[in-house]
């Protein structure tokens, strides 16, 4: 069984080769993504916006569970669901939610 010795280490990088450590950190560093609304993905949370952006009457009980989750969501995630609704998609929802404001739970 070997043992750790820094003296390999510094061995090994005056030869000018790289350690594990160092060929790692590397890699990490350069997986740094910039822009971080790039990678998302928004399937559910647009299903989710599909719900009141149809032309067909809506059940009330339905209306009142859409209603539940973008409270919890508003709650939870904030910043991330507003970037998402007024950037994103160009706050298209509040057309939606006007269409159908006769609905108590949505109104």
């Amino acid at each position: 069984m070997s043992t750790f010795d820094e003296g390999d280490v510094k061995a090994d990088a005056d030869e000018g080769t790289k350690s594990q450590t160092q060929i790692s950190t590397e890699t990490k560093l350069k997986k740094v993504d910039v822009n971080p609304r790039k990678n998302k993905d928004y399937s559910l949370i647009d299903m989710l916006c599909g719900f009141v952006e149809t032309e067909d009457e809506l059940l009330p009980i339905l209306c009142g569970y859409f209603a539940k989750v973008m409270q919890q969501l508003l709650m939870k995630q904030k910043t991330a669901l507003l970037e998402y609704l007024l950037l994103e998609r160009n706050g298209k929802i509040f057309n939606g939610l006007l269409r159908h404001i006769e609905h108590h739970s949505i109104g």
